[in-house]
């Protein structure tokens, strides 16, 4: 039967003892999608942030292997049964990972309307049994 944690999250009492090292359990938000009857293919989370103005594509493709290093679920490809395989961190998919927005002389509405646009575009790009697990779009208004 399904095991249950101590919080009563099904499939999330200790990991370890269920899984192989390669491979982590369904989330807690992919149990309930699950249970909605529902995929976790369109389920997806964004956040806008603002970056110092000499960001340049390196340096954020380096940011971005850290934090797939960090978070497992980044680099991971989803099973059938809801679980998640690890792949092993590449600096391939960092870099595969992050696109540059030209948004340099945009009126802010443009810029919005640009950063919309990419939202959806990056969100339809996700393909969780593929391994594309983050999208990172980077809106460069230039020095300044």
């Amino acid at each position: 039967g399904a095991v249950e944690s101590a919080d009563g999250v099904p499939g999330a009492a200790d990991p370890a003892a269920q899984w192989p090292a390669d491979v982590i359990p369904a989330t807690p938000i992919m149990l309930w999608l699950r249970e909605q009857g529902g995929t976790t293919d369109a389920y997806h989370q964004s956040t806008l942030l603002r970056v110092p103005a000499a960001l340049d594509a390196d340096l954020l493709a380096t940011a971005v292997r850290t934090l797939a290093e960090r978070h497992q679920s980044l680099r991971a490809r989803l099973r059938e049964d809801g679980a998640l395989t690890l792949d092993p961190v590449d600096p391939v998919m960092s870099r595969n990972s992050v696109r540059r927005v030209d948004v340099v002389g945009l009126a802010p509405e443009g810029v919005r309307l640009r950063i919309a646009a990419c939202a959806r575009e990056d969100a339809d790009s996700l393909a969780p049994r593929a391994g594309a697990m983050l999208r990172v779009s980077w809106f460069d208004a230039g020095e300044g």
